[in-house]
């Protein structure tokens, strides 16, 4: 884990978005504290976020679409589901269009994998429903742009 946390903390934004796969393998199989995995994740997130890192964004998406399923129900609802709120909110300041679409369309495979998972009414109401609805629409806007008349 040292070693991952060496290279997850490069300079370089390529090296630190391969990475990111590996975090969230660790956040699946780990049985004991995943503090500083979810530390790590967070600080990807954030970077993501802040500094308009689109690979990092869908290799983030991608790695939560993966674990999802296979987590610990207590991962899923604290972290894991919040924190695809928090890309699904963040998506919608993304100005251009090609990326934000790209976006949209892994949010919407996360939130498929997420039907395999038990939610509570309030784990609903509070984290898929809003951003649901936003990329819903967002996905729909941009459908009838593109197509033909």
């Amino acid at each position: 884990m040292p070693i991952l946390t060496r290279l997850a903390n490069d300079p370089d934004v390529f090296v630190q978005t391969s990475t990111v796969a590996s975090f969230t393998v660790l956040l699946q199989r780990s049985s004991g504290s995943v503090g500083s995995v979810r530390e790590q994740l967070d600080k990807f997130i954030s970077e993501a976020v802040s500094a308009d890192v689109h690979a990092m964004m869908c290799e983030l998406i991608e790695g939560f679409t993966v674990v999802l399923p296979l987590c610990n129900p207590d991962i899923q609802k604290d972290f894991l589901i919040p924190r695809l709120a928090t890309i699904g909110v963040s998506n919608s300041a993304i100005s251009n269009k090609t990326k934000r679409r790209d976006i949209t369309e892994r949010l919407i495979a996360a939130y498929k994998a997420m039907l395999c998972c038990y939610m509570t009414p309030d784990t609903i109401e509070h984290y898929i429903l809003p951003v649901s609805r936003r990329s819903w629409w967002m996905y729909r806007r941009w459908y009838q742009n593109s197509s033909p008349p």
